[in-house]
C-alpha cells in the first residue's frame, strides 16, 4: 500500500498520508497568509517533499501562492515575477518552497537582494506529518487495505495497490519501482496563471 507523505511513487494518482501533509500545510500557510498582509511582507514556505514538488504544488495552488518553487521547474523567472508585483502595487505575497530545491534561505537572499520586499522564511518540517489523519486519507487507507486483502486471497504477489481517478487498481510493484512519477506541469501552468 503505497503511504509515503511525498505521492513521488509513480502508478497512483495519491499516496495514503500525502492529504494529511498538505491539510496541515494548508492550515500553516492560511496563518502565515494573515501575518504577510498584515506586516506587507513576503513569506517563503518551505515544504517537505524531498527531491521533488509534489507536495508544494499541492500546497501552492490550494493556497494561491504568488510563486511555487520546485525542483521539476526552471526557476530563472522568479525575480522577474517579483517586479510584475511590485508594477502592480502588490505588497505582499506567499511563496511555496519544495525542500528538493536546495537552500532556501538562499531564495530569501536572492529575493531581498534583487527586489525591495522583505521576505522571511518559514520551514514547516516535521510539523507536516504531525496531524491527525484526514478523512481522504482514513477513505484511502481503507480503500487501499481492502483491495489488499483480496489480492492476498486471490495469491497475487508483488503488487502495489493504486488509485486512477476513483478506480482502485493494482500494479506490478517491480514496474512501480523502475518508474518517475511525472509532476503535473499542466497544474503548474494554471497555478502560476491563476496567482497573477
Amino acid at each position: 500500500m503505497p503511504a509515503t507523505i511525498d505521492n513521488d511513487l509513480a502508478e497512483t494518482d495519491e499516496t495514503i498520508a500525502c492529504d494529511i501533509v498538505v491539510t496541515t500545510a494548508m492550515s500553516a500557510n492560511d496563518r502565515i497568509r494573515d501575518t504577510a498582509l498584515s506586516y506587507e511582507r513576503v513569506f517563503v514556505v518551505e515544504t517537505m517533499g524531498r527531491d521533488r514538488g509534489f507536495l508544494a504544488l499541492e500546497v501552492g495552488f490550494a493556497a494561491v501562492a504568488g510563486i511555487i518553487l520546485v525542483p521539476e521547474i526552471d526557476l530563472d523567472s522568479v525575480c522577474e515575477r517579483f517586479m510584475c508585483y511590485e508594477e502592480r502595487g502588490k505588497a505582499t505575497t506567499i511563496i511555496v518552497v519544495a525542500e528538493g530545491i536546495g537552500d532556501t534561505t538562499a531564495v530569501v537572499k536572492c529575493i531581498e537582494k534583487n527586489t525591495p520586499f522583505e521576505t522571511r522564511l518559514t520551514k514547516l518540517g516535521y510539523t507536516q506529518r504531525g496531524d491527525s489523519p484526514t478523512a481522504r486519507s482514513r477513505s484511502l487507507a481503507s480503500l487501499f487495505g481492502i483491495h489488499t486483502v483480496e489480492l492476498l486471497l486471490s495469491g497475487a504477489k508483488r503488487s502495489m495497490v493504486a488509485i486512477y481517478g476513483t478506480a482502485i487498481v493494482h500494479r506490478d510493484l517491480e514496474e512501480v519501482t523502475k518508474k518517475r512519477k511525472d509532476l503535473d506541469e499542466k497544474l503548474y501552468e494554471l497555478a502560476m496563471e491563476f496567482a497573477l
